[in-house]
């Protein structure tokens, strides 16, 4: 199976990133606002307004079971520089550990034993990472580039890079 992921910003250079995958997927996506009354929330956290680069997070979470073993995959979509990618990595991470933690508490049985690993890729419509061309030899926590722009979007294979 392969599915895009999709950047809602109509002006942005990189506005997609293509996954293909052969198990199950979960994906969280952080740039849609939340709606009361039929009216966007476009600030969820007012009070944190004040300190810099707090309301940081990645594009996207993917949660990906492969041989009873649970990635995540933090995926963030830059048009043409790095920007705050390590800060919304990092976000993600907190992010889904949290789910994790509370999946462990809630369903004991079915999570006890699991402990998510994380893989942060990076679409661009530049390269701003040099990467190996061999996703197997790429370390799991490194950032894996990979382009997307109006003549080329490359596939990111969740079973090459889950490994």
């Amino acid at each position: 199976d392969i599915f895009e992921l999709r950047e809602d910003n109509k002006k942005a250079k990189c506005a997609k990133a293509k996954i293909q995958k052969t198990g199950d997927i979960l994906v969280y996506k952080f740039d849609k606002f939340p709606k009361k009354d039929g009216k966007e929330i476009k600030d969820k956290f007012p009070f944190l307004n004040d300190i810099s680069g707090v309301k940081s997070m990645a594009d996207f979470l993917l949660f990906y079971t492969k041989k009873d073993r649970l990635f995540v995959i933090i995926c963030n979509l830059k048009s043409g520089n790095k920007g705050n990618s390590a800060d919304q990595i990092e976000a993600g991470k907190i992010f889904a550990n949290f789910i994790v933690s509370t999946a462990q508490r809630m369903f004991q049985e079915d999570f006890k034993e699991i402990k998510p690993e994380f893989i942060p890729i990076l679409y661009s419509s530049v390269p701003l990472f040099k990467v190996p061309t061999n996703p197997r030899k790429i370390p799991q926590n490194k950032i894996r580039n990979y382009i997307s722009n109006d003549s080329q979007t490359d596939t990111c294979d969740l079973d090459a890079i889950c490994h």
